[in-house]
């Protein structure tokens, strides 16, 4: 090599790393020998094994879902930004829940004390839940909790039954969804509260049970591969732990009497939409074909509802850097279109600025401006699975696939997802992941702008708003006060009646679902229902041990 040429590739920008997120190292070139074994399995648009998408017309037929989750210093201000995220389009509402709510204790114990609203919408009563709907039309929009550990989602759920009953609606046209995975919860350690494991487990088949029968266009629980992955696992591991899951739920709901048609289609299948522009389509493309033939082979699934499974994207807040925050505006933006070009029914954007704070008016007015030139400036929705046919696109789909199934056929030998959980596989590999995912940022085998490279980028500063909490710990003492008073107003008889009617249904096994509303349109709290619940079912009334039951529960 003479010495020009060398100079030449000195100063020539080349890659900081050849490996994908998940650490797999492609061939710089694919061709068609490189699928040949597999082609046949690729298929048609709308056609089994499904791994192009289910609806032959894509995106012509429907847009995705746009999601946004909302919920910050209180019922009203959360309601004065879900207003503000509606008239921009937004189609689904992600509640983020408060402190107290992923704990399932009221806002007054003391493990939650100073810390309300900071996080998520304080709501501790059906009353909170109905000022933080109030204008909006329930028949317009899908309603989702994405609180994600323990007890919360299904317990809020009951609220929202509950108010749309006030609201003389028919809750069978409710929309929505619910997260409601205590599998993931406890296999991820995501559990903010020292529940028994069968209180969120009974809570989770109870609410599957009772959706299939009262809500039908409601999703009782979405195994949540986004907290998963954000565990530090690949893509290959979500995809597995995303489908076992799915299997263990839908297997008890089926020992319990409910038929496979009732309750299989009704299980989304949800995802972190990673930076890595190709894994994240792929993986979705080998969902849709795994699930497919799961569906066929082992539940003998006959339609195509049955065979597919809707699925949908939170853009990973784990991609998001601190360092110059304006920058995850592009990082989004590639999340996005790699969603659409995977052909996802819904999409959540996380916020701009979330490693810095919960998203503010500027995240959400940017992420709809986002969906909205993606749909419809960019021409990528006008084609179903533009991608498909790609070699490189369709080797790396069957090897994310193939690499998931040896995973999946571990955690069935261990005897299921909860087996596995209760052996400690779960926990070991995901332990195990978050460290080689580090080691490999550290290495900069995986780059991070700013973070681990470039970091001269970050020396200028862009000016951003967050949200001003300045004024929270006046707002947490209206919160409190507003607590007090509804808890000293209320008729307490007619609580501990409803109370007593979920206690009994508990501890005879039965559905709790229906006395849990009940007990909420008699003015109960979360805290209360949540530790009746827990009682009723051998466990104390506290799980935190922290405060004795109130006088008036005492029977």
């Amino acid at each position: 090599m003479n010495n020009e040429k060398k100079k030449r590739e000195e100063r020539a920008d080349t890659l900081k790393t050849e490996q994908t997120l998940a650490g797999i190292l492609p061939q710089e070139v694919y061709e068609k020998e490189d699928i040949a074994s597999f082609e046949d399995e690729i298929g048609r648009v709308a056609q089994y094994p499904f791994t192009r998408g289910r609806f032959p017309r894509g995106y012509r037929q429907k847009l995705w879902l746009k999601q946004q989750a909302f919920g910050f210093i209180s019922a009203e201000e959360s309601n004065k930004y879900l207003k503000f995220l509606v008239e921009k389009g937004l189609q689904e509402l992600r509640f983020s829940p408060d402190t107290f709510n992923l704990a399932a204790v009221d806002p007054d114990h003391p493990m939650v004390q100073g810390t309300l609203g900071f996080v998520g919408i304080p709501v501790y009563s059906i009353h909170q839940m109905e000022t933080v709907l109030n204008g909006i039309d329930l028949h317009k929009v899908y309603v989702d909790f994405n609180g994600a550990v323990t007890v919360d989602d299904a317990l809020k759920y009951c609220m929202l039954l509950g108010v749309a009953e006030r609201r003389g609606m028919d809750v069978k046209d409710l929309r929505g969804a619910m997260v409601n995975d205590p599998l993931h919860a406890y296999g991820f350690e995501t559990n903010s509260t020292p529940f028994n494991f069968e209180v969120p487990w009974k809570l989770t088949l109870d609410s599957i049970e009772y959706s299939a029968e009262h809500t039908p266009h409601w999703h009782p629980v979405v195994p949540c591969g986004y907290n998963m992955s954000e565990n530090g696992i690949t893509c290959i591991q979500e995809l597995a732990y995303i489908l076992s899951i799915r299997m263990e739920y839908i297997d008890a709901c089926i020992a319990k009497g409910v038929q496979f048609n009732k309750v299989g289609p009704g299980i989304p299948l949800e995802f972190a939409c990673e930076i890595d522009f190709f894994e994240t389509i792929c993986k979705i493309r080998a969902a849709r074909r795994m699930w497919a033939k799961i569906s066929k082979e082992r539940y003998h699934a006959q339609t195509v509802k049955e065979m597919t499974a809707p699925c949908s994207v939170q853009m990973a807040g784990s991609s998001m850097i601190k360092n110059q925050p304006m920058f995850n505006i592009i990082r989004l933006t590639s999340e996005a279109i790699s969603a659409v070009l995977a052909g996802v029914q819904a999409i959540q954007l996380v916020g701009f600025d979330e490693p810095l704070a919960i998203i503010s008016y500027d995240g959400g007015l940017i992420n709809a401006g986002i969906e909205e030139i993606v749909a419809h400036e960019t021409g990528i929705p006008l084609v179903v699975d533009p991608l498909g046919g790609s070699y490189y696109v369709e080797w790396l789909t069957k090897k994310i696939e193939d690499d998931a199934w040896k995973i999946i056929h571990e955690i069935e030998e261990l005897g299921g997802f909860r087996k596995a959980i209760e052996k400690g596989h779960i926990q070991t590999q995901v332990q195990k992941s978050a460290i080689e995912r580090q080691e490999r940022i550290s290495k900069k085998n995986i780059i991070k702008v700013c973070e681990n490279e470039f970091n001269e980028l970050a020396e200028e500063d862009i000016p951003i708003r967050t949200l001003d909490y300045a004024n929270q710990r006046e707002n947490i003492n209206k919160i409190m006060n507003a607590y007090h008073q509804f808890i000293d107003g209320r008729d307490k008889k007619t609580v501990k009646e409803a109370l007593l009617k979920l206690r009994t249904t508990a501890r005879s096994g039965g559905n709790v679902i229906e006395p849990i509303k009940n007990a909420y349109k008699a003015d109960a709290t979360i805290g209360e229902t949540a530790g009746v619940l827990n009682e009723a079912m051998g466990y104390g009334y506290d799980p935190f041990g922290m405060i004795e039951k109130p006088e008036y529960l005492k029977w």
